[in-house]
């Protein structure tokens, strides 16, 4: 099933889907989302969205929540139900198609190693599974959940990791690409 799915973005990726999940990136990441962080936090606050931090304490969770007040906290609720369950779909796509694009013609398509424009959906379901952890806490506020806070900590730290990982895949054959490119015209 996994090899269907590799195979479907391989074939499907084109310079115009590309397009649409790079608009779509910049819209979210440089513009819906930074407003979302400055429609959360009180001006003076000193807190940090929990999505954007590389793990966190039980206790650094509630004091970034504390902070928020509960306007904040609704409307941080209000966010990771609807935006930010929208953001993984897009930056998922987008490092898909960008691995599809630089993984095609490396490896043949029947190998293990084609899978690797799959590997973002970690990321996908990472980043899914810290957003039930703070959606948990912040539902359940002021109620503590240090388990959901852990969970939402945990699961964010391996979000980031598979990210810069699919990163570092799309550099690592961006590299091989512009070799080959490079030995084939001497």
């Amino acid at each position: 099933m996994l090899q269907q799915i590799s195979h479907f973005f391989y074939q499907r990726v084109n310079p115009r889907l590309l397009g649409l999940f790079l608009f779509l990136e910049v819209f979210f990441a440089g513009f819906l989302l930074p407003r979302c962080e400055k429609w959360i936090i009180p001006d003076g606050a000193q807190a940090r969205i929990l999505d954007l931090s590389f793990g966190f304490t039980p206790d650094q969770a509630y004091q970034s929540l504390e902070a928020y007040g509960e306007v904040g906290r609704q409307r941080y609720l209000l966010v990771e139900s609807l935006a930010d369950t929208a953001y993984p779909l897009v930056y998922t796509g987008l490092f898909i198609l960008i691995l599809s694009t630089l993984l095609r013609g490396i490896f043949p398509e029947s190998s293990r190693w084609s899978l690797l424009n799959l590997w973002p959906l970690v990321a996908m379901l990472a980043d899914y599974a810290e957003n039930a952890g703070i959606i948990s806490m912040l539902a359940n506020y002021p109620n503590r959940l240090a388990g959901a806070a852990v969970w939402a900590s945990s699961a964010g730290m391996c979000k980031w990791a598979a990210v810069a990982s699919s990163a570092a895949i799309a550099l690592v054959a961006l590299v091989w690409r512009l070799k080959n490119r490079i030995s084939n015209k001497n």
